[in-house]
């Protein structure tokens, strides 16, 4: 490859869970063997030359908060990739343990450099039932309320993060607002699948758009209530294209396998979450000669050409939607027209 990857969107530090969602099956497998402090460290270390760009990695799970060394995580990879935004996704069922982590974490790195994503999908009842814990969305409050007090202090990211499903679309502009209330930003994604991370091939679905689009509308009203239409003229470039996602009529060119790629718990690499591809393992050869395997430009072809499952995935599509010029300018004359 001629070209740095920009972003490790995801890079699995656990396969343990302590949610029990519907939408994903990680919860129902035997965790893998957790890497190593070392392992992490000697990784960045040797793969510097074609790391060094990084602009964004996220420490995914599993639930990542779940690891008590997760703060040592976080140095490590700040140290390698100074540059990078890390970003934590949790479901938020820990209060004390993420505030004590996420305290720890700011002892290291500052809070630009740091992010957290805190799963809210419904009110109480529909988040309890889509995340499979009583007193799920209690716990999952509790978080942001924990998180916003020290996002005050150190102005790091935080956001909650809705999984949109065909049972509770209805409460997307609900939690958007919560979210707000509470001091957060507000972010989905419609359900995804995924054979090698999420393991839920066997619930693949098609949702709803004519039930579902009309709600995405309340939601970019929102937002441009909130934050006005040029501050979150990317986000609502987001919300026009999850639209065409749902409807089937994806056609964002995605840069997985070339910009970015998806490392899992045991170090093995795919293109990103949902193209079940292994391109190689990191502990086994170098991240430029796993790049550069003929698998990886199979990859590349198959992405670059739409024919992969395809996503709308944030850690995915923001990276991409930022360089489409002509889908920022239409997402800002769509949202003027949006009635507030």
């Amino acid at each position: 490859m001629n070209t740095r990857l920009r972003a490790v969107s995801n890079f699995s530090i656990t396969d343990k869970c302590n949610g029990r969602c519907k939408m994903c099956n990680i919860w129902k497998t035997e965790p893998r063997q957790e890497p190593r402090l070392d392992q992490i460290e000697n990784f960045f270390d040797e793969n510097t030359w074609i790391l060094r760009d990084l602009r964004f990695i996220q420490l995914t799970g599993g639930e990542s908060f779940l690891r008590k060394d997760l703060p040592d995580i976080v140095e490590i990879v700040h140290h390698a990739v100074p540059g990078a935004m890390i970003w934590i996704p949790t479901n938020g069922l820990l209060p004390d343990e993420i505030h004590e982590s996420t305290r720890l974490i700011l002892n290291k790195i500052t809070g630009s450099k740091l992010g957290i994503t805190v799963s809210l999908d419904g009110d109480a009842e529909m988040n309890d039932t889509q995340r499979g814990v009583d007193g799920g969305f209690r716990k999952a409050v509790q978080t942001i309320k924990n998180l916003s007090g020290l996002k005050k202090e150190h102005g790091f990211g935080l956001t909650t993060g809705f999984t949109l499903t065909d049972e509770n679309y209805v409460y997307a502009p609900i939690v958007q607002k919560i979210a707000y209330r509470l001091g957060a930003d507000f972010s989905f994604r419609p359900i995804n699948f995924s054979e090698h991370y999420y393991q839920n091939i066997d619930q693949q679905d098609t949702l709803k758009p004519d039930q579902i689009l009309p709600y995405l509308d309340y939601v970019a009203i929102n937002l441009k209530r909130e934050k006005g239409v040029i501050k979150s003229v990317t986000n609502l470039a987001y919300i026009k294209g999850a639209k065409e996602f749902i409807k089937g009529q994806r056609a964002l060119k995605c840069s997985a396998a070339s910009e970015s790629v998806y490392i899992d718990t045991v170090g093995d690499v795919y293109p990103c979450l949902i193209m079940n591809q292994r391109l190689g393992n990191i502990y086994q050869n170098s991240l430029e000669d796993i790049l550069a395997s003929p698998s990886a430009w199979e990859a590349r072809e198959i992405i670059q050409n739409l024919d992969c499952p395809t996503c709308w995935l944030e850690c995915e599509v923001y990276r991409n939607l930022l360089k489409d010029r002509k889908r920022l300018f239409d997402a800002f004359l769509w949202a003027v027209t949006l009635s507030s």
